[in-house]
């Protein structure tokens, strides 16, 4: 072989390797997709929108424009300056460049996006209902009310984005804009929550305006809603004039702000999903969105950084594997969707309480179909140092403990905010209006079967609750990397090559560490051969007995050669460079023939003209690859299933038809829905029939609006729906995040379930004990006769008619029966729980 063929073949291989490796992307739960290049891109607003004078820097008075509603049918003078005050929050954030400028009131008549976008943020007040000592405020149009809120949704924010390169018309010119560009957002904000008198319909009094734009302020940034909270689940507080309690969270963290006053916040993040109290150090109670927590702070920082801002902030990166499935030889698999939490000391010691104060998702920035990489996550934005309470200008530095768990609805103490799970926090990959990737992931895909951990370098401890025994990590000045509190190692070092920091390392298949062997950069192509083997291996090879006799012997002989993998890096990187080489052969092989023919006949040719060096022909074989290659939710007050179904007026399950997207006369984009009803707990509507109804928000063209606490629908998704008739307008979804619940395929049994909360599961306590004692008598539903009052699955209630000691007659109540590996899912059946809804409805005739 010449020289010059040795470097073409050198440059080649090179050219392989460096195609094949994928960056990573990191962040918080900012909403953003992959798009159809499978690039991840974030949906923000370009920088020169914050930039008025457009001279690089944002000074005084610059800012993102963004306008109010006044007048009769807007804000008051009052309520405007709470609406300033919730932007100002997030312009306080120093490590952020994220600024705003209010430009001005605007008055009646006005329609939000009139005829096509107006590209300009406004605030506005939806009035459809007015107090009857109000004699200033005027109802809205019905033509511009945003349906859907009902007394649930505080506000609604309607943020326009493209999800690929688009041409934006602007002033009668175009302008070309980048995929995950933020172009509007709208919010608008529900009076009837806001406004005392106003309060039919709602139990929950009337709420802060400047909590809640506060929390819309930061959907309008591009953050998405984080299951974070550090909320007592046994102490609730009601507000005057209503009769539901909302949950609470004392203040824990001293933040001095921009007036240079040292004060005391809460925890939970201001995008926590639901409206919470926060309880002051004097005892009194404000709105827990009015602040931003540490998360809410490092996430805006992290999307809209200063330069000089970021010094403060270091990641944990690692991943997150079940543990191995005994007496099978079947390695652990990666965990996608499990809770990752960062308990923070609030003090200079690690003796004292923890808070929750960061946390992420796994698998939540990689691509779903790359099955090995479910697992990781990357822990951003925690705090090299924060303030120590109680000592003005006086600075610690914190230790973190690191806890997984499932989030599958269980509570607040388990990080699994009750009535949600893993893909309502979705924001790169779930069905819109959580994220706009052109490959959805479905709800199946993220487990919720198995332990919840605690990270401890000597051993992880079982039970997210046991987070003190954890192993505290502290970020290390001398060392520049994050270390053990106790021994000061780092995290190679407590987790050297592919042991992950929860679940058991997968060091069986050879496969699995050619693909990933420290955590690092994957090439993609290596990861769909992957899956593919192990869809060969679990469909094909041990459907058999020869092909299971196949399977064991292979995992006999694999630790041994993955052993030997693992201690000659020089063997790793060769057997990886020589996979990658065949798998680009194999999937390439007309395109290597025909690119082999003409280069050999091209050089041929210039060797016979001697036009050409080696060094040539090796450039034009680049440039000839080349070519080839470049060819080929939101915030609302937290509502109870009983509310819930009274407020509804079909309660159905079933599948969802068709969805399209389309733009309407008043340039808002709507989401068209036919729904297949498969079973009825409430309303006159036949099994088998269908639905339609139209959502705000959707995907038109290359543009996405996207309506917080609006639910998205996907064809051929499960769900069951609260669905309620608004006169004049049709069906819409009823209780925001809680409107859809999606149905989840049982993996083992194959049946259809849903995630239940802690409100239920309450209830399934309940009904198995009163079942072990017979109080309850089982209720054959709608003509089924089913075998053994008060079993497992079934629906009890109470009998009406029944009196107890002393005349006085029991209301009826509806129990849902669950087995234990059910309660501990969080999941119970679909016809379970429609029994259940069913009994509820019946219950209240």
């Amino acid at each position: 072989m010449t020289i010059g063929m040795r470097r073409l073949a050198v440059m080649a291989v090179l050219l392989l390797l460096v195609a094949g490796i994928a960056g990573h992307a990191y962040g918080f739960f900012p909403r953003g997709g992959f798009n159809i290049n499978q690039q991840l891109r974030y949906a923000t607003w370009q920088f020169k929108e914050f930039d008025s004078n457009e001279n690089g820097v944002i000074e005084q008075g610059e800012g993102l424009e963004f306008r109010i509603e006044g007048g009769r049918r807007g804000f008051t003078l009052d309520e405007i300056e709470q609406v300033k005050a919730g932007f100002k929050t997030w312009q306080d954030v120093p490590t952020a460049y994220a600024a705003f400028r209010f430009v001005g009131v605007i008055e009646d008549p006005i329609v939000p996006g009139t005829g096509s976008p107006d590209f300009l943020p406004t605030v506005f007040m939806q009035v459809s209902e007015v107090a009857e000592n109000d004699g200033y405020s005027q109802l809205d149009d019905p033509s511009v009310i945003v349906t859907g809120m009902g007394g649930i949704l505080p506000a609604v924010s309607l943020v326009l984005y493209t999800i690929d390169i688009t041409a934006v018309p602007v002033g009668g010119n175009v302008v070309i804009v980048s995929a995950g560009t933020i172009l509007d957002c709208d919010i608008v904000v529900d009076a009837s929550l806001h406004r005392a008198g106003v309060i039919e319909g709602t139990t929950f009094g009337t709420l802060d305006l400047q909590a809640t734009i506060t929390q819309q302020v930061g959907y309008l940034l591009g953050l998405s809603p984080t299951p974070l909270n550090n909320l007592d689940p046994l102490n609730t507080i009601t507000l005057p004039g209503a009769s539901d309690g909302l949950p609470v969270e004392p203040v824990m963290i001293q933040m001095t702000g921009p007036d240079g006053i040292a004060r005391m916040v809460g925890a939970t993040p201001t995008m926590f999903p639901f409206y919470f109290m926060t309880q002051t150090a004097s005892g009194d109670y404000v709105a827990g969105w009015r602040d931003l927590a540490p998360d809410d702070i490092s996430g805006v920082s992290w999307l809209y950084p200063r330069e000089d801002g970021l010094e403060n902030f270091f990641s944990i990166q690692h991943e997150a594997r079940t543990h191995v499935r005994r007496n099978t030889g079947i390695p652990p698999a990666p965990i996608s969707g499990a809770h990752i939490v960062a308990w923070a000391s609030i003090g200079d010691n690690d003796s004292g309480r923890r808070v929750p104060m960061f946390s992420t998702m796994t698998g939540l920035y990689q691509r779903y179909t790359d099955i090995q990489l479910s697992g990781m996550f990357n822990l951003m934005g925690l705090w090299k140092q924060m303030e120590l309470p109680g000592q003005e200008g006086v600075l610690f530095e914190p230790s973190y403990v690191v806890t997984m768990g499932a989030l599958n609805g269980l509570g607040y103490e388990r990080q699994a905010p009750p009535n949600v799970s893993a893909d309502i926090f979705d924001s790169i990959q779930g069905a819109f209006p959580l994220s706009y990737s052109t490959i959805v992931r479905p709800a199946t895909e993220f487990s919720t079967n198995y332990p919840s951990e605690v990270f401890n370098e000597d051993g992880n401890v079982y039970g997210v609750d046991n987070y003190p025994a954890g192993t505290p990590l502290i970020w290390s000045f001398e060392k520049n990397a994050v270390v053990s509190a106790d021994t000061n190692k780092t995290i190679p070092r407590m987790l050297p090559r592919n042991r992950p920091m929860f679940g058991d390392p997968d060091m069986v298949c050879p496969m699995n560490i050619i693909e990933n062997p420290s955590g690092g950069t994957v090439p993609t192509d290596l990861g769909s051969l992957n899956n593919k083997l192990r869809d060969f291996r679990d469909n094909t090879l041990l459907n058999s007995a020869l092909g299971t006799a196949v399977v064991e012997l292979y995992y006999r002989a694999a630790p041994y050669v993955s052993y030997q993998l693992l201690r000659h890096d020089a063997l790793l990187r060769a057997a990886r460079g020589a996979v990658l080489l065949c798998l680009w052969i194999w999937q390439r092989i007309m395109m290597v023939l025909i690119l082999g023919t003409l280069l050999t006949t091209v050089m041929y040719v210039m060797k016979k003209k001697n036009r050409m060096s080696p060094a040539g022909a090796a450039a034009a074989l680049l440039a000839l690859i080349l070519c080839v290659a470049a060819v080929a939710g939101a915030g609302q007050v937290p509502v109870t299933t009983e509310k819930l179904v009274a407020g509804s007026t079909y309660i159905v399950s079933g599948r969802v038809l068709s969805a399209e997207g389309f733009q309407a006369q008043d340039g808002r984009i709507y989401t068209d829905v036919v729904f297949e009803v498969t079973d009825v707990a409430k309303g006159d509507v036949n099994r088998g029939s269908t639905l339609a109804f139209v959502v705000i928000g959707g995907r038109y063209g290359t543009l996405a609006l996207a309506a917080t606490g609006i639910p998205g629908f996907v064809e051929g998704e499960g769900a069951v729906l609260y669905l309620v008739d608004v006169p004049g307008y049709g069906l819409v979804p009823y209780g925001g995040l809680r409107s859809k619940i999606p149905i989840h395929i049982d993996p083992e049994t194959e049946e259809e379930e849903v995630v239940v909360g802690e409100g239920e599961d309450d209830a399934a306590t309940e009904g198995e004990e009163q079942s072990e004692e017979g109080e309850t008598e089982g209720e054959e539903d709608e003509g089924e006769n089913e075998e053994g009052e008060g079993e497992e699955g079934e629906v009890v209630d109470e009998d009406e008619g029944e009196t107890e000691e002393g005349g006085s007659e029991k209301a009826a109540r509806p129990v849902l029966l669950k087995s234990s590996r059910e309660l501990a899912s969080g999941r119970v059946p679909v016809r379970d729980y429609m029994r259940y809804l069913r009994a509820i409805a019946n219950s209240r005739r």
